[in-house]
C-alpha cells in the first residue's frame, strides 16, 4: 500500500522510496530541502513517526 510522506519543513509531498539516504547522519532526508522531519499520510490517516 502506498504511503505519502510530507516534509514537515517545506511541505514537499513524495513517496517513501523517493527519500534519499543521508549517509552522514543516517536515515533519510527530504529531496527538496534536505530536512529529516516528516508526516506520513495513508488512506486519509496522518501520523508523525
Amino acid at each position: 500500500m502506498p504511503a505519502s510522506i510530507v516534509c514537515s519543513t517545506c511541505g514537499f509531498e513524495h513517496r517513501i522510496p523517493d527519500r534519499p539516504l543521508d549517509r552522514d547522519r543516517g536515515g533519510t532526508g527530504c529531496p527538496s530541502c534536505g530536512d529529516r522531519g516528516y508526516t506520513v499520510e495513508h488512506s486519509g490517516l496522518r501520523w508523525h513517526p
